[in-house]
């Protein structure tokens, strides 16, 4: 039974969490065997900014009190992450010392095939050189794909007050559209997470993130409401239009999960 949602994605309907315990999640390290081209995020921020921390923990299981003996990552990390047809996608976790001008980093070949891309900076630490190093990987990003979702998880909040959080936040979100802006990239979005390891936050920032890639997910959640709001058992009794209503999205719903799932 999932701590986050109390069950599968598939048995309990959550509208703004997916399922990422181990009894969802199959992990593997190879590209699927079909030849299907999986949505691509990217984990990316400074180094000990707690991006290998948070991989860990939520698609690991691992303790957080345990990430504190991981080593610093030297090397860019791919991991296929897939809980169903609806949700399978692949995390490439990059390390923070990773020089974009460097000639043997292909930025366009790596930006060109990523659905999110997630910056991660350290909320107790100085953030002037993360700030300055988000506008660089976005600024790059964004010219070789603008439809990007770019998400920035203020992170390790878990040590600050609640004004504290709020402060941070404020002052990140700020900072960093004003640089977009002085750039004359309005235009490029940014979303923002308040996140920590030691909480329900992390698991739900990324069930936000992973969310947005889904493309059946609008078709779905309005299958979903309509059939919730159809479901009390005295509406169905006095309704034939409500009966009628609720069987037509249960055969929606069940034609759509057999279509995605070969059933």
């Amino acid at each position: 039974m999932c701590v986050i949602t109390g069950g599968c994605l598939m048995r309990v309907y959550t509208p703004n969490l997916l399922c990422f315990c181990p009894c969802c999640v199959v992990l593997g390290f190879s590209d699927s065997l079909n030849g299907e081209v999986k949505p691509r995020i990217l984990l990316m921020g400074l180094r000990r900014s707690g991006k290998s921390s948070i991989q860990k923990v939520v698609f690991h299981k691992m303790s957080p009190n345990e990430t504190l003996f991981l080593e610093s990552t030297n090397k860019i990390c791919r991991e296929d992450v897939s809980s169903s047809s609806f949700v399978s996608f692949q995390i490439w976790d990059f390390p923070g010392q990773i020089d974009f001008f460097d000639p043997t980093f292909d930025y366009e070949m790596i930006f060109r095939g990523t659905g999110a891309l997630i910056f991660v900076i350290d909320s107790q630490d100085d953030y002037v050189e993360a700030l300055s190093r988000l506008h660089l990987t976005v600024t790059r990003a964004y010219k070789v794909n603008p439809d990007i979702n770019f998400e920035v998880f203020i992170h390790k909040v878990d040590g600050l007050s609640d004004d504290h959080k709020i402060e941070k936040q404020r002052d990140i979100h700020k900072r960093a559209n004003d640089d977009l802006a002085d750039a004359g990239l309005e235009q490029i979005h940014l979303s923002f997470y308040l996140t920590s390891i030691y909480d329900h936050s992390i698991f739900e920032a990324f069930s936000k993130v992973v969310q947005k890639l889904i493309p059946q997910l609008p078709t779905l959640e309005n299958l979903l409401n309509i059939f919730i709001s159809v479901s009390n058992p005295s509406a169905v009794a006095h309704s034939q239009a409500d009966t009628g209503t609720w069987r037509m999205c249960l055969a929606g719903l069940l034609t759509l999960l057999c279509a995605t799932d070969n059933c």
